[in-house]
């Protein structure tokens, strides 16, 4: 995973505009991106 963050620097992308570029270098990496955390499922009355 190392290799992905290191690829992904060095190509400085810029969000949002960017972003389909970096989700194709993470594809590359096996990393899938899956959106925010729901927190809310989390919690514990």
């Amino acid at each position: 995973m190392e290799e992905f963050f290191i690829e992904a620097a060095a190509q400085a992308p810029r969000l949002p505009e960017d972003m389909d570029r970096l989700l194709q270098l993470a594809k590359r990496y096996g990393i899938e991106f899956r959106g925010p955390a729901n927190w809310e499922a989390d919690r514990t009355p």
